[in-house]
């Protein structure tokens, strides 16, 4: 991967970079998220609209330097960092969540599905969601942010122009996170889909959405 970015790093004209199932699973590749950050980071004028990174077992410190090199890239349209699980913790989603509050980021679509987000991870994450104003769609499915997770989300949902929103397949929800989350939907005025499938929701949760 290190030697990718250095080919990409005289590329500020590339419009999408997707890197999805090409991890070979061993600490040299995660290492060269670092080298990828800092390529983004130099490029001038950046072209770079679509990023997809899937199954490739970025740790914190390759999100970090993913992060510092995307805060580079104001024509960032859609991310894709989603089946990371194993390695990710509230350290790397902190970096994301202050590149999520750059104003330089205009974000439509993050899907960050599979990226081990618990309670803890979803509250450092929601404060850069809440200043992302031009995100459209958003996917969390397959983590576990259970009720203080699902609390900090609604949170950052209150006014936002979000279209989709899929919590899906993390683990159950009461209704202490679900009357967040139903205080919070009249003010999501643009939101036309809610997934909540797979998720244990007993008849108080329901009652309360």
């Amino acid at each position: 991967l290190a030697e990718v970015a250095r080919a990409l790093s005289v590329q500020p004209q590339l419009e999408k970079l997707d890197l999805t199932w090409t991890n070979s699973g061993d600490a040299p590749f995660r290492r060269g998220y670092a080298a990828l950050g800092a390529a983004m980071k130099g490029w001038k004028s950046p072209s770079l609209k679509k990023l997809y990174i899937f199954a490739d077992d970025i740790d914190d410190d390759g999100l970090q330097a993913l992060a510092d090199g995307m805060s580079n890239c104001y024509n960032l349209e859609d991310l894709l960092l989603g089946a990371n699980d194993s390695v990710i913790t509230v350290v790397g989603l902190r970096a994301l969540s202050a590149l999520l509050r750059s104003k330089k980021i205009c974000l439509q679509w993050l899907s960050l599905g599979f990226m081990n987000i618990d309670g803890d991870g979803m509250t450092a994450l929601a404060d850069g969601l809440a200043s992302l104003q031009s995100l459209k769609s958003l996917n969390l499915s397959f983590n576990d942010i259970g009720d203080e997770g699902l609390q900090a989300l609604a949170a950052s949902l209150a006014n936002s122009d979000l279209e989709k929103l899929n919590v899906s397949c993390n683990g159950s929800f009461s209704d202490i996170g679900l009357r967040c989350l139903s205080d919070v939907l009249p003010t999501a005025l643009n939101l036309k889909s809610l997934d909540l499938a797979h998720n244990s929701i007993n008849g108080e949760g329901l009652q309360a959405l």
